[in-house]
Order: C-alpha cells, then structure tokens, then sequence
C-alpha cells in the first residue's frame, strides 16, 4: 500500500505528484462539497425560520464559498509541494503586468465583493440600472443576472452597480410606492368633474391602493393646456407600467365618453 501511494504519477524539477498527492487533493474536494453543503444547509433553515431573508443567505454563502474555496487550494498546493508564499512574490511582476491590462476586470472582481459585503441590492431585488429594469437573478463575483420581465436575461458587470445610478425598487422600508399619471385637458373644461372622472378610475382599479388615498393635482398651467397629475400608490413595484397604461386607456374613454377635449400641442413654425 506505501509503495503504491508513493509511486510517481507525474515528475519535473523537484516536484512529484504521486498517487497520495491525488488522494489527498481529492478528499479536500470532497471536504470543500461538505462544508459547503453544510453551510448552505444552514443558511436555507436559517430562512426558513424566518431569522434571515433569502438575499442575506445568497450573500453570506457566495462569500463563504470563495473563502473556502482559496483556502482548499492553498492546502491543495501546499500537498504536493507548492510553496504559495514563494509562488506569490515570484509571480509579483507578472501580476502587475495582468493588473494593467486587466483593470476593468479587477474592478468588476472588488466591486462583486463590496456588493456581496454591503447588500444594497441582493438577489430578488427589483433594480433599474440605465434603461434596463429587471429582477437579479444572481450576483456573482465579476458580473450579475438581470430578468426583465419580457424575459430578457442582462449580463451586468458589478462595477455598474458602483459606478452607475441604481433604483432599488424592492425597498424593504416601504412596501408601496407612489407613481403618476399626467393628463392635459383643454382650457374651459369642467376641472371638477375631469378631476372626478380621474379619480374614480384609480379608486376602482385593484392593484391601486385605496390609503393613501388616489389624489388628482393641478399643476401648472401649460401654453395649450392645463395639467393635471393623477398620484397613487401601489405594491405593484414591477407592473406600474401596466397600471399607468390601464388608467390612461380609462381616462381617454371617460373624457370622450364627456365630451372633455385633450388638445393637441401647439407647434410653432
């Protein structure tokens, strides 16, 4: 049994990798797979007990894995011989020179860990960033997954969540948010009923909260018309556009149905 884990299975320079090189590397594979098992076991009833969200738990294990995961190949390397402290300062320069031509890389690498680390945005969340928005699917150490609704899949670099505005539209503080609809009718309307007609329709859609109340506001006089802003709340962080689309469909059918005039813009030529 000694001479069969001591026979050489590839030899150079002074290093030789024998079969108890290989058996050993192999059981830490396998203990990394059953700490991380372990741990993820955890973290999963941990959510199930309602101690931590499932946002928390993606974070913590995504860092964890990496932790462990250097260090299974660093007691990897130093199996067979591998001196790290020796193969880290002789590979200084040459990783200087990747550094350079891969800073954008390494950024996309740090900004991973300060989003893992922070938690601003966390798997599940609803974000727009840019024109895109979409539900995060996955944040991994360089780039994350972004699923619009249409079913469009968005590879992000990390570093667009450092560098760039970000809404948050799952904000754990406030579970309903505000939005508006603008409407523009023609001077010498009725503003008590056009106000009415608008309100009731918010009032009557069902993913509208009803308190706070659907508010409707005068808010400016325009050079063709007068501006009126319908304001409402909703838990619907993701379909608003849907809701705003349903209400101005109704508003046109109530004004036609009342004969209110929404003029057209005047253009100068």
């Amino acid at each position: 049994m000694k001479k069969f884990l001591e026979y050489d299975i590839v030899s150079f320079s002074h290093y030789h990798i024998t079969v108890y090189h290989l058996v050993f590397l192999s059981l830490v594979f396998l203990v990394v797979r059953i700490i991380l098992s372990f741990i993820n076991g955890l973290l999963k009833r941990q959510v199930t007990h309602g101690h931590i969200d499932e946002g928390s738990r993606y974070a913590v294990y995504q860092i964890v894995k990496y932790i462990v995961f250097v260090l299974g190949l660093t007691v990897g390397l130093e199996s067979v011989g591998v001196d790290i402290t020796i193969l880290v300062a002789g590979s200084a320069a040459l990783l200087v020179g990747i550094g350079l031509g891969l800073q954008q890389v390494f950024f996309d690498l740090v900004s991973g860990i300060i989003i893992l680390f922070e938690r601003t945005i966390k798997v599940g969340d609803i974000i727009e960033v840019g024109t895109r928005k979409g539900t995060i699917q996955s944040i991994n150490i360089r780039t994350s997954h972004i699923m619009t609704k249409e079913g469009v899949l968005y590879i992000i670099p990390n570093s667009k969540f450092l560098s760039d505005a970000v809404v948050n539209w799952s904000n754990e503080s406030n579970n309903i948010i505000e939005f508006s609809v603008r409407t523009r009718v023609a001077y010498g309307t009725n503003l008590e009923l056009a106000t009415k007609l608008i309100k009731d329709i918010a009032e009557r859609h069902p993913q509208i909260e009803k308190e706070p109340a659907p508010q409707v506001r005068l808010v400016d006089f325009g050079p063709d018309s007068l501006i009126l802003d319908l304001e409402f709340f909703t838990k619907e962080r993701y379909g608003v556009g849907d809701i705003q689309s349903d209400v101005r469909f109704e508003v046109e059918k109530a004004f036609t149905a009342n004969e209110i005039k929404i003029p057209f813009p005047k253009t100068h030529i």
